[in-house]
């Protein structure tokens, strides 16, 4: 085995989804990846410094096979070990006669997409053991309550001492799992120079890493893929569709992805910085790529229309490609490649539903059905004729882009045996199979309401 091949394989260790293990160990990683996947997985800091003291020795036996550049970076875990060191000392040393532990835990509004303080703010301990046990309980009791293990939730344990002017001094925060691991530590680079010097050299093991996302990693799935985004804690678990791979994937925005917000908008970002619809003012304490693995499941009703993104995607990957001219999502693009969004396949007098991209659409009177009349137009359009207003009979023949008026996010279903016998325009699609030149017959919405017994029509309305 080669010193890289040992590196990786202890890296591969922090990574928890068996897809991306995979795929990085034919990938294989830098010694400078290694370390970064292993200052920002969910392993507790004992086992990150266990895991760093292992590369470092094994670095030091094979220091001449590596570049210029694999040695700057590997002399930097000396310094690394050093501050990790501190962080788990500082929970039993250096605690003089006032010495107070601040446990405080966090959580996430989903809908406002801004944090709350649990625990009725922050409870005083003297010792940091004493500090853990009450985090531990209360995640218990939590779950308890709620059934849920602590996701969208955030434990902190600060240290505090006093100074000399009566004040108390911050020291460092660190941040613990609802088990009471230590995952971050985050040190107070203004309490005096020596913090000053282990903050830095210690700051890819504080939240604010610009690190944690993995940026470089690449990932072993496709446009049309639909995968599990896993940052829990402190974001719930949802799912999303691959739309763009650029550049290899090795850029921090080279991977774009599809996904519905907490507010039921379906919006398109980059899936290294974690969907940052979801979490612009809460970014998570991991990367989704840790766990990021395809998804085969039932997708939830909200998330039911990532399906069929996920078949447009699959059928032409094109259509994900942006070229600076707007997204997957952009009206422009869903217009001039209209066609490729309608079911396959697609004749002539089916009735299609046209569903709105929101999750707090669908079955709540905002879809719309429209009978295909022809498919044959001069332009990339469908001609329909429409039922907007059931419940008025109000009936007009329309080009599909027209019908579409506003809605600028949608997918369409072909409809089978949802619409009622009596329903106008299912009688319509059934008249136009028979016989598809009816649609150029001035009379025909006329027959074939008067065959329906639809006394309420406004023909004039027909255009």
């Amino acid at each position: 085995m080669s010193v890289m091949t040992e590196i990786t394989e202890i890296a591969l260790q922090f990574m928890e989804s068996a897809e991306m293990v995979e795929h990085l160990r034919k990938e294989g990683v830098t010694i400078w990846c290694a370390i970064h996947i292993i200052n920002a997985s969910r392993a507790s800091l004992e086992e990150k410094v266990a895991a760093l003291r292992l590369i470092s020795s094994i670095f030091a036996e094979a220091e001449d096979t590596f570049d210029e550049w694999e040695k700057e970076k590997a002399g930097e875990l000396e310094k690394l070990i050093k501050a990790a060191d501190f962080a788990l000392s500082q929970t039993t040393e250096n605690n003089p006669p006032g010495t107070v532990f601040l446990l405080g835990s966090f959580i996430l509004d989903e809908m406002d997409d801004a944090a709350t303080v649990g625990f009725d703010g922050e409870i005083p301990f003297t010792t940091f053991e004493a500090a853990k046990k009450r985090l531990v309980k209360e995640a218990k009791l939590y779950y308890e309550k709620y059934q849920e293990d602590g996701d969208w939730k955030r434990y902190t344990i600060s240290k505090w001492i006093p100074a000399p002017n009566g004040e108390m001094l911050n020291i460092l925060t660190w941040y613990l799992s609802n088990e009471g691991a230590i995952w971050f530590v985050g040190i107070n680079k203004d309490f005096d120079e020596n913090l000053k010097q282990l903050a830095e050299d210690g700051y890819d093991l504080n939240i604010n890493s610009r690190f944690h996302e993995l940026s470089w990693l690449t990932i072993p799935f496709e446009p049309g893929d639909i995968v599990t985004i896993d940052c829990r804690p402190s974001h719930m678990e949802y799912n999303a569709v691959i739309a763009e791979i650029y550049n290899g994937g090795y850029d921090c925005s080279g991977i774009q992805a599809i996904y519905f917000t907490e507010g039921g908008e379906l919006t398109q970002s980059a899936l290294k910085h974690n969907l940052t619809a979801r979490c612009r003012h809460w970014p998570p304490l991991f990367s989704c790529l840790y766990r990021l693995e395809k998804f085969s499941g039932e997708l939830s009703p909200w998330e039911a229309p990532l399906k069929k993104v996920s078949e447009i995607l699959k059928r032409d990957p094109t259509i994900g490609i942006s070229n600076g001219e707007g997204d997957f999502l952009s009206r422009t693009r869903f217009t001039e490649s209209l066609r490729n969004f309608l079911p396959d396949p697609i004749d002539v007098g089916d009735v299609i539903r046209i569903v709105p991209l929101c999750s707090d659409c669908g079955a709540t009177g905002l879809d719309r059905y429209v009978v295909i009349v022809d498919l044959d137009c001069d332009t990339d359009d469908v001609m329909v004729i429409s039922c907007r207003q059931l419940e008025q009979r109000f009936l007009y023949k329309t080009m599909l882009k027209h019908e579409l008026g506003t809605i600028t996010h949608y997918y369409f279903v072909k409809c089978t045996d949802e619409l009622s016998d009596r329903n106008p325009l299912k009688a319509m699609g059934e008249e136009l199979k028979r016989d598809p030149s009816l649609a150029d017959d001035e009379k025909f919405v006329r027959s074939v309401c008067d065959k329906l017994n639809k006394l309420t029509i406004n023909v004039d309305n027909v255009q």
